[in-house]
């Protein structure tokens, strides 16, 4: 009979056999195959669960390999296939072939593994964990009597945000949080302190719509021990190279790797170290097809991850706003060029938050839902035009488009040269326009903007939509 299971090196998910063999002789009990420590100290858990469970065990030399021998394996999750590959020996199971994953208690109990919701929704054929028995004693007799159970899938739909639940925002400000979600474009928010600047990444998370990429979504969360249905999120407020990308312990796989397909808010963005800066700069040019190392002793084990990156800082040093701010403008300026020009220019939208006020701000209340649907149905059209996301295009995705006629691209060149902007910002603002653009009819369904698109030329709003776009872009300078 074989045994299989799985195990996690970072992001990735490699298949692995357990195999048992028993010879007569004094009692003994070894593991091979590249095992960790916690894999070496299951020897205690699995002889005691099976004797607890009032089963039998071979009386001898017992040796377990793990096999490919060539991948290290960690984690509890493999005590179960460990029994039952010992237990195989003794007993003659009807099947055949048996994906098992579960850490065991002493008493023959199977716990729920990090790894359990990959295998819950993964096709493999007889797949046992916690999630269809609750024991080793009841699984044991339905291998050898009965047939297994099928696993109830528990994400069995896409993510849904609560239907229920509203959240209130300045329209302009949830019209830049869609220009950013629907086009996958990094967004950089600088303001005073209390402007809602991390309040607004937040809401980022309730709004983030359902992925095409929701099965991957679903295994890394799962690998790093998280619900499967909750959309990757992660804050900080202080990044290094150990933070980003990992330790050397395979133990934690970096923020760049857990917000995959999700996205990545770092508060307070300056005040990081200029090296941490520029690594952070050189993972956003990292294309999504590429492949970065994700941990330093794995080598040859590497991942994409493509995710929004959505950073803050404040408007200046004293954080008191416009008009109570005591610093003079030589120390705004050097607080504003602590972050790099390189990374701001890998920056799609740089937006200033006026401080809250009602005088400002008017806020309306929206169903974080119907906002998340809407913005999924039209970035997923956008993405089935191009075959890719609006912030991945490059020039000569966009030509191929057509979507600028001769005149709008002779109009984005006199700006070029009259604001003395650099190939990389003309196709940001390219990037962005299509966006702003496309965005039109998804805001006007949110009720965001009101004005009757059909009184409109369309080259018109496309001239619009790029002067729009580099606002945008002109704030970096601030």
């Amino acid at each position: 009979m074989k045994i299989k299971s799985i195990c996690s090196q970072g992001i990735n998910i490699h298949d692995i056999e357990v195999q048992a063999s028993y010879s007569k002789g004094i009692p003994d009990f070894q593991i091979s195959g590249l095992a960790d420590r916690s894999i070496q100290e299951s020897k205690n858990r699995v002889i005691s669960a099976i004797k607890s469970s009032g089963l039998k065990i071979p009386v001898g030399r017992i040796k377990v390999n793990l096999y490919p021998s060539g991948i290290t394996k960690t984690g509890t999750h493999l005590d179960l296939p460990i029994a039952l590959s010992i237990l195989s020996i003794k007993y003659k199971f009807q099947t055949t072939e048996v994906t098992a994953i579960g850490e065991l208690k002493m008493d023959g109990e199977i716990l729920e593994s990090k790894l359990t919701d990959f295998i819950d929704q993964s096709d493999k054929p007889n797949s046992v964990s916690s999630s269809n028995f609750s024991d080793l004693k009841s699984l044991v007799h339905a291998l050898r009597f009965e047939s297994i159970p099928k696993v109830k899938t528990k994400v069995e739909e896409p993510f849904k945000v609560d239907s229920q639940k509203e959240i209130n925002i300045p329209p302009f400000d949830l019209k830049v949080l869609t220009y950013s979600l629907l086009g996958s474009h990094h967004l950089h928010l600088q303001g005073p302190m209390g402007a809602g600047k991390s309040h607004l990444a937040g809401l980022a998370k309730l709004i983030y719509p359902y992925s095409a990429y929701y099965r991957e979504i679903a295994l890394l969360n799962s690998t790093f021990g998280q619900k499967a249905n909750r959309i990757p999120f992660v804050s900080v407020n202080k990044i290094n190279k150990s933070i980003l990308q990992g330790q050397k312990s395979n133990q934690y796989f970096g923020i760049i790797n857990q917000s995959a397909y999700g996205i990545l808010h770092i508060d307070e963005v300056n005040q990081n170290k200029v090296a941490d800066l520029n690594l952070l700069q050189n993972l956003l040019d990292q294309p999504d097809d590429q492949t970065i190392k994700y941990n330093a002793n794995l080598n040859e084990n590497r991942s994409s991850s493509p995710f929004i990156l959505i950073s803050t800082s404040n408007s200046c040093p004293c954080s008191k706003g416009e008009d109570k701010c005591i610093c003079s403008a030589s120390t705004i300026e050097r607080y504003h060029r602590k972050i790099p020009n390189t990374l701001r220019d890998r920056i799609g939208i740089h937006y200033y938050i006026q401080e809250s006020s009602s005088d400002l701000f008017n806020n309306m209340s929206f169903k974080a839902a119907e906002i998340s649907e809407t913005i999924r149905l039209y970035r997923d059209s956008s993405i089935r035009l191009r075959g890719k996301a609006n912030s991945k295009l490059s020039f000569q995705d966009i030509l191929k488009s057509k979507f600028y006629s001769d005149d709008e691209l002779k109009y984005l060149k006199t700006i070029k040269y009259k604001l003395n902007l650099s190939n990389r910002d003309i196709l940001k603002i390219m990037r962005l326009a299509i966006t702003i653009f496309e965005t039109h009819a998804t805001l006007k369904k949110l009720g965001v903007i009101n004005e009757d698109t059909n009184t409109q030329k369309h080259n018109l709003k496309k001239i619009a939509s790029i002067k729009e776009a580099i606002q945008f872009r002109s704030i970096r300078a601030s």
